[in-house]
């Protein structure tokens, strides 16, 4: 468990679309998500995609933040077990409280979350 964790979560920008491609507020699977963090009494994730646009739109969805005593291997099942519809285009970068770098993790077709390079 870190004492702060943080957290910045990317996924491809047709997961806030409906079939019929109506905006929605937040992806499912981010809401779902987030749902779980805050069962666990965490933090949500907020939307950092309208900080991040400057001369267009930012073409995926992110979130982030900074949560404490946040029990990674639960988190890192959580974000796992989402119904992403792009599982591929998922992106997890997180870092704790004295860590000298992020660590970046990826999603596998098969439901697995791993730590890359």
């Amino acid at each position: 468990m870190s004492i702060v964790a943080d957290v910045v979560l990317l996924c491809d920008l047709l997961e806030a679309f409906t079939e019929d491609f109506e905006m929605l507020e937040d992806p499912p699977a981010v809401a779902s998500l987030n749902a779980w963090l805050e069962e666990h009494e965490w933090a949500p994730l907020v939307p950092l995609g309208q900080a991040m646009s400057t001369e267009a739109a930012f073409q995926a969805c992110a979130y982030g933040g900074a949560i404490v005593r946040l029990d990674v291997p639960a988190f890192l099942q959580a974000v796992a077990a989402q119904s992403w519809a792009r599982r591929d285009a998922v992106l997890l970068a997180l870092k704790n409280e004295g860590e000298e770098r992020f660590t970046v993790y990826r999603l596998s077709g098969d439901g697995a979350i791993a730590a890359v390079g």
